[in-house]
């Protein structure tokens, strides 16, 4: 008998360890696709005073907006889950060749950029978004640092940081700040050059 009991006090003690590990366990996250933070990228509350600026331009039930206050030429591009990118791309193809025959200002499924700023400056937005049923899977949102052409500014910067802003019907907004650097550019090339541009990862959008 006293065997018996020593052998249920085991079992009695094995159960509540196994009830406070599932307890400590973080429950699974609604957008666990995800990358977490880096030192580039922060995730931060959204600012009404974005939410206001981004209301401006086209919106829908996913939409994606860049923003920043110096004067540069930064680019929003985001990629759907059939791998089609939107965003603005030199003629001959841009990053790797591969925009070749599609619009980059709008995608099959109705995605488009309606934003495009190419000067910077305060208050500057570049906006992507879907104005309805936007394809279920995973979307890749990045920006690039074109360049600092068409300003006056003789003093523009060589980095600084942006806003994205991730607004998705159903889910409460989203602001990632992200550190970017100018591309460098020797005499002898062009002032917008593909070869040194660099993309930064932002995040992924998981669309349900």
């Amino acid at each position: 008998m006293r065997g018996l009991q020593i052998v249920l006090g085991f079992i009695f003690a094995a159960l509540i360890a196994i009830l406070i590990i599932n307890m400590n366990q973080k429950p699974p996250r609604d957008d666990d696709d995800e990358e977490e933070e880096t030192e580039e990228v922060k995730e931060e509350e959204t600012d009404e005073r974005d939410i206001e600026q981004v209301e401006e331009y086209g919106t829908g039930d996913l939409q994606v907006s860049l923003l920043w206050d110096f004067y540069a030429d930064i680019d929003l591009h985001v990629t759907e889950p059939s791998g089609y990118e939107i965003g603005w791309i030199l003629p001959d193809g841009g990053i790797d060749g591969h925009y070749e025959a599609k619009d980059p200002e709008k995608s099959p499924s109705g995605g488009q950029l309606d934003e495009d700023r190419v000067e910077g400056g305060p208050n500057s937005v570049e906006n992507i978004y879907w104005a309805e049923n936007p394809p279920k899977g995973k979307y890749k949102v990045e920006v690039i640092w074109v360049s600092n052409q068409d300003t006056e500014n003789a003093d523009a910067p060589t980095s600084g940081e942006v806003r994205v802003v991730v607004r998705q019907t159903g889910k409460p907004a989203k602001t990632y700040r992200v550190q970017v650097e100018a591309p460098h550019i020797e005499p002898d090339q062009e002032v917008v050059n593909a070869d040194a541009w660099e993309r930064v990862f932002v995040t992924n959008i998981n669309v349900r």
